[in-house]
């Protein structure tokens, strides 16, 4: 008989969905037209559009965006995300704060644990999964990754006995490798060093420190596909996935 899935709680009606939207997407202006990273057009529709589409479907029903350089133009396009079924609630950061510190300023937004996404990633992950099994670790961070057949375009994820993450390591190393999936299921307690107001990456500050100062950041293994729209060419090969119908449909 299969273990059940453990419960997870859900401590107010609070969204457990944010969603990082504040990229300027500087590789992407030939494409973009000096756009936010989030509004790069795909097949008529801005990419976080398809992405909440995605979303939907998977039964997420409100969101936190968090937003910056380009605000007004993001909810100008999605206002309350009710035309596209996920209701929308704004964070913005006054002055950049990077991923760290938006996250830290949407934290009274936000359930306690809730999911993150990458406002430039489009995931499959299987959000209930993640954070169930969050939940069940008692974890701080846990972060979705998937394979890669060669990781020298990518940073990778290092991990240690029982699918805790021992460190992060730098793009270059070939071969098969585990790499960030851009979702994470994140308590809130895990951005209580971040001080409100002050800039912090994610990556680069928040998650190593907790890797060294403690034992309770973990890895969920997704399965791909998984598209980073950071370059002209990633942009071009989602738009072609998603022309073949494979990812989502409206």
């Amino acid at each position: 008989m299969r273990a059940a899935r453990p419960r997870v709680p859900s401590s107010s009606r609070r969204p457990a969905h944010a969603i990082l939207a504040g990229g300027l997407g500087t590789r992407l202006r030939a494409v973009s037209g000096g756009a936010p990273k989030a509004l790069v057009p795909v097949h008529g529709r801005p990419f976080l559009e398809w992405l909440l589409v995605a979303l939907r479907r998977r039964r997420v029903r409100r969101a936190v965006l968090c937003t910056g350089f380009g605000h007004e133009q993001i909810e100008a396009a999605l206002g309350d995300g009710r035309r596209v079924g996920v209701l929308l609630t704004y964070s913005l950061e006054p002055s950049p704060l990077g991923t760290g510190g938006a996250l830290a300023l949407a934290l009274p937004l936000l359930a306690d644990p809730f999911v993150l996404w990458n406002g430039d990633t489009f995931s499959t992950v299987d959000w209930r999964g993640l954070l169930a099994r969050h939940v069940a670790r008692r974890a701080l961070v846990t972060i979705a990754v998937v394979p890669a057949a060669d990781g020298r375009e990518f940073g990778h994820v290092a991990l240690g006995r029982d699918h805790r993450v021992v460190a992060f390591v730098e793009k270059g190393a070939a071969g098969p490798r585990l790499i960030n999936g851009g979702v994470y299921a994140i308590s809130h307690a895990a951005l209580s060093g971040v001080t409100p107001g002050h800039p912090a990456s994610l990556e680069r500050d928040l998650l190593p420190g907790l890797v060294a100062r403690t034992r309770r950041v973990y890895s969920y293994h997704a399965r791909p596909p998984v598209f980073d729209i950071g370059t002209p060419d990633r942009l071009a090969h989602f738009s072609r996935e998603l022309s073949r119908g494979r990812l989502v449909r409206p």
